[in-house]
């Protein structure tokens, strides 16, 4: 143990619940199957048969649930069989418990005010310290279950189980700790760092690593994002694992006389074919996997090395008789549109891929839309992560049976995987985009009910828009009356214009209309009455006598007054009457 590990005995508590959770999640799952195999030997009628058969046969059942395999020595031939079809219900229930087993260790070592939630950095729990005890008691009893499994006609291969039962166990327990914590608990110890620091260009070479690997992260590998692409990648997951289960189904309802006589063939007895109803039942997820195999055309293997696929069987070996065996397809060419669950299973990424990339607008509350670039690969690592997934099922739900024929059962989890690769990205890539777009840009079709709602909201928007533009000019005309009104000043009188203009016009009541008032056209000079000027006079003046031009000029002022005594104008005289017109004499 290393110094940062043996720290962590400062806790004895959190090491302890830790072992202790795994443990007990091995002899949970060793004892259920225990009780069952028990009842089905008690109520069995065989005298050969003991409860130590009943117990090891248990304890080979809860090993091959971890993927190790059984060798079968009393056979027809003399020659051992092995048996590696792992029954995937059974690897459920001691995989779940692991799982919990992990996560219950965790959320012991935690603070009490943090109700249950993400641990934080700086908690006391360090991941690796939970993870190793957990995975030490969880082995502890693996590895007694291994040692009693190895004798009797079916036993356990002890190789086999070396590595299948570490390996299971680890992964478990890594995946509760990692949920639950939000840390791996790998990490490079303090002696490992320095030994690869020492080494030329090691320490740039990690530099770079970790800068790369921080703006994956900081771009890419959030969380929101991760989980969203983790959903679509499900989804299409969910969509081939219920397609094979309605294949299946539709297999067996169409195979119910075949079936039917394979299941009563088996037993005799009503013990007998509860165990038969138990081993199928078993086997259900396994056939679920071999129908979403077969729906997107990778087709299993029946023995023989035959493959069943949409395209068409040939010809199907010698096969045990068998509920699940009895409902394979039939021979001949089969209907190709099964292939359409490939097709639905990649829409569905695309659309829970676009679905997290862009909210439509009014639902929810606003974030910002993901990029073009992002949505396209958030798609494709929901694409491949399915596609994972689904090959990882494969090679779990195959194994043998036995010899020859029975050698080799189930589909192959390269050509299954690489199949639904094949389905899911190049519908979801482009799928998601084209969704994104849609939900973006155009609008949706909304309802009596919506559509009454948005109508009203605008109509109250109108309403106090109009309300507060009123209170605004109210507001501004009551500024207004209430600033000073500024003094009417008076308009320069232009002098020369009043002269120029007839004296009787100031006499003419009421105001001008047009703006300017009209002025007379002068009348042309008579050279008869003017004969000593004659046409020399300006036009701004007239063509008379001077005592005319004077006249005039006493007439244009008359209306402002005379002047005084210093030149000004007296508006209070009334001006000079003047005499009628008469022959004057000439100077």
């Amino acid at each position: 143990m290393s110094s940062r590990g043996s720290a962590g005995l400062q806790h004895p508590s959190v090491a302890r619940e830790a072992f202790l959770g795994g443990v007990v999640a091995a002899g949970l799952g060793l004892g259920t199957l225990a009780v069952v195999v028990l009842l089905l030997w008690i109520t069995s009628s065989s005298p050969e048969s003991s409860p130590d058969g009943a117990l090891h046969i248990a304890a080979d059942l809860w090993l091959l649930g971890h993927g190790a395999d059984l060798v079968r020595t009393d056979t027809l031939a003399g020659h051992p069989a092995p048996v590696g079809l792992t029954p995937l219900l059974i690897s459920a229930l001691p995989c779940w418990l692991l799982y919990r087993a992990a996560q219950h260790a965790v959320y012991e070592g935690q603070a009490e005010e943090a109700e249950g939630q993400w641990v934080p950095e700086d908690s006391v729990v360090d991941p690796r310290i939970v993870f190793g005890w957990v995975t030490g008691g969880y082995l502890l009893v693996g590895t007694a279950a291994v040692v009693y499994a190895t004798a009797g006609p079916l036993h356990i291969d002890p190789l086999s189980a070396a590595w299948h039962l570490p390996l299971v166990a680890a992964t478990v327990a890594a995946l509760g700790v990692w949920v639950t914590d939000g840390r791996f608990p790998v990490r490079l110890p303090a002696r490992t760092k320095a030994a690869l620091d020492r080494i030329p260009g090691a320490p740039r070479l990690a530099a770079g690593v970790v800068t790369r690997a921080s703006w994956l992260r900081g771009s890419w590998c959030r969380r929101r994002r991760l989980l969203a692409a983790c959903r679509a990648g499900a989804s299409g997951l969910l969509v081939l694992l219920g397609s094979g289960a309605l294949l299946t189904a539709v297999s067996m309802l169409s195979h119910t006389g075949s079936v039917q006589l394979a299941f009563l063939q088996l037993s005799n007895v009503w013990q007998g074919r509860f165990a038969v109803l138990l081993i199928s039942l078993a086997l259900l997820p396994n056939a679920i996997v071999w129908g979403a195999a077969y729906g997107i055309g990778a087709g299993f293997t029946a023995g023989g090395g035959n493959v069943v696929a949409p395209l068409g069987v040939t010809s199907y070996p010698q096969l045990p008789h068998f509920p699940l065996v009895s409902a394979l397809p039939a021979q001949g060419p089969h209907w190709p549109l099964n292939w359409l669950i490939g097709v639905l299973a990649g829409v569905s990424v695309a659309w829970l891929t676009a679905v997290a990339a862009a909210r439509r607008p009014g639902r929810g509350a606003p974030r910002p839309a993901w990029g073009w670039g992002e949505t396209a690969v958030l798609a494709a690592l929901a694409a491949i992560g399915c596609a994972a997934v689904m090959a990882l099922l494969a090679a779990l739900s195959g194994g043998p049976l036995g010899v020859g024929i029975l050698a080799d059962l189930g589909p192959d989890w390269w050509r299954t995987g690489m199949a639904t690769l094949t389905w899911t990205g190049p519908i979801a890539v482009p799928g998601a985009l084209v969704v994104r777009w849609v939900r973006l840009y155009v609008p949706s079709r909304a309802t009596w009910a919506e559509w009454k709602a948005a109508r009203a909201a605008k109509a109250r928007a109108r309403a106090e828009a109009r309300a507060k533009q009123r209170a605004v000019r109210e507001e501004a005309l009551a500024r207004v009356a209430l600033e000073p009104k500024p003094e009417p000043q008076a308009e320069p009188i232009d002098l020369r214009k009043a002269m120029a203009e007839p004296w009787w016009q100031w006499l003419k009541p009421g105001p001008r209309r047009g703006g300017k008032r009209k002025r007379e056209p002068e009348r042309a000079p008579d050279p008869a009455t003017s004969p000593g000027l004659g046409s020399g006079v300006g036009t701004g003046m007239g063509a008379g006598t001077m005592a005319d031009f004077m006249g005039g000029m006493v007439g244009a002022t008359g209306s402002m007054g005379q002047l005084g005594p210093m030149g000004r104008v007296d508006p209070l005289t009334p001006p000079p009457h003047r005499k009628p017109d008469g022959p004057e004499e000439t100077s």
